[in-house]
């Protein structure tokens, strides 16, 4: 009925279990009837405004954990989101992505938000467009290579982009 502060110590560590449990063993935290009891808790917790916008993605979050907790066995339960993960769904026309705890925005509305944050400043996301054309890594480096905080700007390709 309320928010407290053991729902905001405990929510991003639920975020990252949703899409790293799905991502490298399939398993899925949003099933419904499997865990009401959580769901209605995430539910709740992704209704407030404050929670979806801190939210991040599943690639980001499946990149970033193995560095920060050690190694994560893949399991052939997650191979199909591994793969829209990782970019086997990437082509185009997009289609929706299977984000398990993203129900409560369209894939119409987040592409609208998506390109109103890209024109927004338009020269900072070329400034960081323009470190895949690097050709140096980041360091240290990370498993995210399209989310590498390290990466360096390729600053000759920028006015291109």
């Amino acid at each position: 009925d309320r928010f407290s502060l053991i729902d905001i110590m405990f929510m991003p560590y639920f975020e990252r279990a949703v899409a790293s449990l799905a991502y490298f063993k399939g398993f899925n935290i949003r099933d419904r009837e499997a865990y009401p009891a959580i769901n209605a808790w995430l539910d709740a917790m992704d209704s407030r405004p404050s929670v979806r916008a801190s939210k991040s993605d599943y690639y980001s979050h499946c990149k970033d954990l193995p560095p920060q907790i050690g190694y994560c066995s893949s399991e052939s339960d997650g191979s199909q989101i591994r793969n829209e993960v990782d970019g086997g769904a990437w082509v185009f026309p997009l289609k929706a992505v299977t984000e398990l705890d993203w129900d409560w925005i369209s894939s119409a509305e987040a592409r609208r938000e998506a390109a109103e944050r890209m024109a927004y400043r338009p020269e900072r996301l070329a400034l960081f467009a323009s470190r895949g054309a690097s050709s140096m890594p980041g360091f240290p480096q990370v498993s995210a290579e399209l989310s590498d905080p390290n990466a360096q700007v390729a600053e000759d390709w920028t006015p291109a982009i």
